[in-house]
């Protein structure tokens, strides 16, 4: 049963070894004050907004027409979605354009986002990316579960040593409960 589990324990990890590193170092960009914008070139252009545009596909064939005029790249994919803080966004994690009308003003807000390989990594880790590697990210949670579970059975935590394990459990349970109380209060 041990050796099992052994087998089962080794092939998980490393097979989301690289993930673990993903997620290790971009909480830790994040977590040390990074955010996605980290090295990203960021371009913003600020146009009239002209009085004839009846609908959304007027205006993303407006854009588009402003943008190659001005010889901008294009994000590849111009499927409007609701950006946040307002406005529409077009684009994709890595390469993005948000626009923002201002109908006071009448004029319309243009900000492009060309992210780097570190902002790429912390909207990974922020579930911003596409569906397919945020399954990667639950099979990974999941995994982490099978981790802590057959690294317990390998160590025979049923049978030598229980009440020294279970006291490091509940005092693990303990601190965690108690700093992130603290933490959000």
């Amino acid at each position: 049963m041990g050796k099992f589990f052994r087998r089962i324990h080794i092939n998980l990890s490393l097979l989301f070894l690289p993930l673990a590193l993903l997620y290790v170092i971009s909480g830790v960009l994040y977590l040390s004050g990074f955010n996605q914008d980290v090295g990203a070139e960021i371009r913003k252009f600020s146009v009239a907004l002209p009085p004839n545009i009846e609908n959304q596909k007027e205006l993303l064939d407006y854009v588009k027409q402003f943008l190659q005029e001005k010889q901008v790249r294009l994000p590849d994919d111009f499927t409007p979605k609701k950006a946040k803080g307002g406005g529409i966004m077009v684009g994709s994690v890595d390469y993005s354009l948000v626009m923002k009308e201002n109908r006071k003003h009448q004029t319309l807000s243009l900000t492009l986002t060309d992210r780097s390989i570190w902002g790429n990594m912390i909207m990974l880790h922020k579930g911003k990316g596409k569906w397919y590697f945020n399954v990667l990210g639950y099979a990974f949670a999941f995994a982490l579960i099978v981790f802590y579970l057959s690294g317990l059975i390998m160590t025979n935590f049923c049978n030598k040593r229980r009440m020294e394990a279970l006291s490091i459990v509940f005092a693990g349970i303990l601190i965690t409960a108690v700093i992130g109380y603290l933490s959000v209060i």
